[in-house]
């Protein structure tokens, strides 16, 4: 059965830095769970509020590998200069005409077919893309030195023509240079009209607290490559992936991020272990509540993918909470646009210092807890109560319209209709985007609990899948 976030909710935050009593850990310099306390005249701290308590711990995700399945193949954009474009969904047959724009200095281009299309290239970009030996170098695929370096804005085409068999474009420039353009590539290269690279701008599935998390074979994704393809695409498309039956040891994390490119280092190592620490140099190294939040705030540039494998579970307590950061800001969006507007347009001060692998460190950032990108969607969520600094670099005025519209987020993102909640079990790891899914745990009652975390990078993730997408259609072509 999918897991699902059964019990009570947790009260809402006060934003710290207003109050001297509001405290901090004393190793860590973090705000410690029992500072975070709900807004109204009989606030209790959250270790007095109760905690997730499901009816039934433990129960295992239930939901097929999927090794045996075959991948939606995403629409890989071409090698970023290369001749030849992938045959994947150009959709466009041989050329059938071509006519020379001498005032516009372009071409216009059209293909063989029903409903066929045409394009206008500038002479410019088409003498800029020349892939002769001259210009381009056939196996690092790149621009020569001398291509670029004498380019003529205002080139002409002097003689055009279409090959006998349809299949290319050859052009006379008027600096005696010439040119072969094959049709696919030019079907593939349309300017504003081409084909999106999928990952850049991804299709994601949002998602409840009612949401049946894909699990993946360990050993599967460490030998099978629609396996490993399946687990990433997942990641993309919905943020968070089970991965199930890896060996209780240490280095796992190491074996799954090396299929995809490599970790990322952190202050705390190239890998990190949460457990119970003495003297702990982060709120995640206690044995109580996490609040929901997304990793490494106090970092300009926030890890990808979070790794979290399950070494040793905790007896009692400990639940994994998660939440699709993007589906919630999305509600809010419909229900208070005003809130949104806030928490898309002020920036808020992260920092975090301590003393961990690589010695004494003094993180310092700031991110507006919603981030928009430049098509005007939901790019990234940044909350992190523990490290979120008294500073707030807006006019006075905004102050408690900003707190209101954090509130409501915050509360939102944890409405049982949001929360999911699983009992991570030995050999499990946790995958999730950082910058969409917020997770946070439940206390636990034994220092045992053991999890080995870290992290890879999307252009990482998203360059592995590039590269499986043109290896597996290769594959299925060659069948």
């Amino acid at each position: 059965m999918a897991a699902r976030f059964i019990g009570s909710v947790v009260a809402p935050v006060l934003w710290p830095g207003l109050s001297r009593r509001c405290s901090q850990h004393a190793t860590g310099l973090a705000r410690s769970p029992g500072s975070l306390r709900p807004l109204g005249s009989n606030a209790q701290p959250l270790w007095r509020m109760g905690q997730y308590t499901p009816a039934a711990l433990g129960e295992q995700l239930s939901r097929s590998y999927c090794s045996t399945q075959s991948p939606d193949v995403y629409t890989a954009p071409p090698q970023p200069l290369a001749r030849e474009a992938p045959s994947v969904g150009h959709g466009f047959n041989t050329l059938a005409n071509v006519k020379v724009d001498l005032e516009r200095k372009e071409l216009n281009v059209s293909w063989e077919g029903s409903g066929a299309k045409s394009q206008a290239y500038p002479f410019v970009w088409l003498r800029d893309n020349c892939h002769c030996p001259q210009c381009f170098h056939p196996t690092a695929l790149g621009r020569l030195p001398s291509s670029t370096h004498h380019l003529n804005v205002d080139v002409i085409a002097d003689v055009v023509e279409i090959s006998a068999d349809g299949r290319s474009l050859i052009v006379q420039w008027d600096d005696g240079h010439e040119s072969e353009f094959l049709f696919h590539w030019l079907g593939y290269h349309r300017f504003d009209q081409s084909l999106d690279d999928q990952l850049l701008y991804p299709k994601q599935s949002l998602w409840g607290s009612d949401v049946n998390i894909k699990s993946f074979d360990f050993d599967e994704l460490l030998a099978e490559d629609h396996s490993l393809y399946s687990w990433l695409a997942e990641l993309v498309t919905r943020g968070v992936a089970l991965v199930k039956n890896a060996p209780a040891e240490v280095g796992q994390v190491y074996k799954l991020a090396e299929r995809v490119a490599y970790l990322r280092a952190t202050t705390y190592g190239a890998t990190f272990h949460v457990m119970s620490k003495p003297d702990p140099s982060s709120v995640g190294y206690t044995t109580g509540p996490f609040a929901m939040h997304t990793d490494y705030a106090p970092l300009s540039r926030t890890p990808g993918v979070l790794l979290l494998h399950c070494i040793l579970p905790a007896g009692e307590g400990g639940e994994s909470l998660l939440v699709d950061g993007f589906k919630v800001a999305q509600d809010l969006k419909k229900i208070d646009p005003e809130a949104f507007r806030l928490l898309t347009t002020y920036e808020f001060d992260y920092s975090e210092k301590g003393t961990d692998c690589f010695g004494s460190f003094y993180m310092h950032s700031r991110h507006p807890v919603i981030k928009l990108n430049e098509l005007g969607d939901v790019e990234q969520i940044v909350i992190s109560n523990q490290s979120r600094d008294p500073m707030l670099r807006v006019p006075v005025d905004q102050i408690q319209p900003i707190y209101h519209a954090f509130n409501k987020y915050f509360n939102m993102l944890q409405l049982p209709e949001n929360l999911l909640q699983y009992k991570l079990q030995k050999g499990d790891i946790l995958t999730n985007d950082n910058r969409r899914v917020l997770h946070g745990r439940n206390s636990f009652q034994t220092n045992a609990r053991h999890l080995e975390g870290g992290y890879v990078e999307w252009d990482e993730v998203n360059s592995r899948l590039r590269a499986l997408t043109l290896q597996l259609q290769k594959n299925t072509t060659d069948e």
